[in-house]
């Protein structure tokens, strides 16, 4: 199918404007800017793509620069090498890679996660410490080697992978191994004789592909084996030991809790990004660009997985708070405005530097909508195997079990119901709060005035936002709120449909909700037996 000017253009809007300008001095920002005038000439240029002429000269030509993987590179395996392509190279890059896209995820198997539509690099890490977990409660010996390959896109035989893609099969759904581009690990039983096997196929694999294995960097971990034993194993395939917990793809793996130690590596960039001897060169101004620079890059990736603990919240504030005000280990400035204030919107006298705490339950609730909406993913797959819950609900479902890992631990369940009496004279709310092991952390119950059954819901709810948000608990989880009242619970999510009577009740909810990430559901009335009966205590 030839390549069409709507095609074209949505590539280029969704490029950004100002990444660094190729051979050509040409950035997207260029394109989007001089399209109408720019359009007729890439469009024949598309069109000669598309009858199978020859680039002009220059089209395809680019800068190449080499990016040290780590400090004092010294071999030449140490540098990444990173490419400028031409303007129209890129455009038409991008164009065939959406293309490609729409058909990719039947074409590659699902424990490959770079590059396909719907796949995340958040969702292979996942399987990975689920998997890690799993073999730990049921007390299980395992293995998990890690593999590394040299130069591997320099090296791999094409016509072999076009071979293997024709001839593959991937409806399996079995977890061997878990692959990022090339960042692969494999999980095997605890066997000197599997490994041995693996070594072999791996061997095979690199003769067959050019994909040279890398033994010297490549690690096993054990898992309820003994380190003496493994490390034997180790040596005889001719790769190290090593130990959990780890990183893999940049993310913790095979830890056991969110311990601090975890955030180690993103406490240490914000204090190299936010250096003190940066402070006599910028502004205040240019302070809290780079604070928001650093904000919006360091700690999303970790934050979109795991939960971020107080004393790291406190300690990052406290990086960028003196970083603000210019304060230092030698030289200590008054900080004139609260961190809190500085974080909130301009009218409120802050200065929009987004609060952690709220990002992290933002990005964390994430899960929940990914759950809810991704119908066919692998990590969603194995969550429902892995804990025998439903594939509706992530956290309702009565039977998910208290001892899920480590990473689910962070949030708390509020269930909230509202009764009257058969003549509406008397009514009552009531609540319970537990955390995710399903223990009772707090619970109310209250008289109301005469109201209707969808009044007493909708103060239901409100209450129990308060009861949360006054407690000890509101910075140790997201909060999960469920009622039986389908009604209310449509009306906050979409405020424009609530009667109007009751429309200023609803958005003083909503705005609780959209603030504190809430996560709000709708259950069925049965599932809310302990709430009703709170509440029909409140009537007395």
């Amino acid at each position: 199918m030839n390549f069409s000017e709507g095609e074209v253009l949505e590539a280029i809007d969704s490029s950004d404007s100002n990444k660094a300008s190729s051979p050509d001095g040409l950035n997207m920002g260029f394109f989007k800017k001089f399209w109408p005038v720019l359009k007729g000439d890439i469009h024949k240029f598309f069109e000669d793509f598309y009858e199978g002429k020859k680039f002009g000269k220059g089209v395809n030509h680019s800068f190449i620069t080499l990016i040290p993987k780590k400090q004092n590179p010294v071999a030449i395996e140490d540098y990444r090498p990173i490419s400028l392509v031409g303007g129209l190279y890129k455009i038409l890059s991008k164009v065939l890679s959406r293309r490609l896209r729409l058909c990719m995820g039947g074409l590659i198997g699902q424990s490959q996660f770079a590059f396909i539509l719907g796949r995340q690099i958040c969702d292979c890490s996942l399987i990975a410490n689920e998997a890690i977990d799993f073999w730990r409660r049921k007390r299980r010996e395992g293995l998990v080697f890690k593999v590394d390959f040299k130069r591997a896109y320099d090296t791999v035989d094409w016509d072999f992978l076009i071979q293997i893609m024709e001839c593959s099969d991937n409806s399996s759904s079995m977890l061997t191994h878990l692959q990022f581009a090339d960042d692969l690990i494999i999980f095997c039983k605890a066997s000197k004789g599997q490994l041995a096997n693996l070594k072999r196929v791996l061997v095979v694999f690199e003769l067959c592909t050019r994909l040279q294995l890398n033994l010297v960097k490549s690690r096993i971990f054990c898992i309820n084996l003994q380190d003496q034993i493994v490390g034997e194993w180790a040596e005889s395939i001719g790769c190290l030991r090593d130990s959990f917990p780890t990183e893999y793809l940049g993310l913790p793996l095979g830890a056991k809790i969110n311990f601090i130690q975890l955030w180690d590596s993103i406490v240490k960039k914000f204090y190299q990004k936010l250096a003190c001897w940066k402070l006599s060169s910028l502004s205040i101004a240019g302070r809290i660009v780079l604070i928001k620079s650093v904000l919006n890059s360091l700690p999303n990736y970790y934050m979109s997985l795991f939960k971020i603990s107080v004393v790291v919240r406190k300690k990052l504030e406290s990086i960028m708070a003196n970083f603000l005000w210019g304060s230092s280990a030698e030289k200590k400035k008054f900080h004139w405005i609260n961190w809190n204030d500085v974080c909130k919107n301009k009218e409120l006298g802050g200065l929009i530097i987004s609060d952690l705490k709220l990002r992290n339950r933002a990005l964390l609730g994430k899960w929940v909508w990914k759950f809810g909406s991704e119908k066919d993913s692998w990590w969603k797959t194995m969550i429902c195997s892995k804990y025998n819950v439903g594939t509706s609900s992530i956290v309702s479902d009565d039977n998910f079990p208290s001892n899920v890992s480590w990473i689910w631990k962070g949030y708390f369940k509020m269930n909230v119901d509202g009764a009257v009496n058969f003549d509406w004279r008397r009514s009552g709310i009531g609540g319970v709060l537990k955390d995710a092991d399903k223990n009772k952390m707090a619970s109310f119950y209250r008289a109301l005035r005469p109201c209707s059954p969808i009044l007493a819901e909708i103060f239901a709810i409100k209450v129990g936002l308060e009861v949360f948000f006054e407690s000890v608990w509101r910075d140790k989880g997201i909060l999960i709120l469920e009622s039986d009242s389908f009604l209310v619970v449509k009306w906050i999510n979409s405020p424009e449909l609530c009667p109007v009577h009751l429309v200023d009740l609803i958005i003083e909810i909503q705005k609780i909700v959209v603030q504190s990430n809430v996560i709000i559901k709708h259950i069925s009335r049965c599932t809310n037996v302990e709430a009703n009966c709170l509440a029909k205590s409140g009537i007395g």
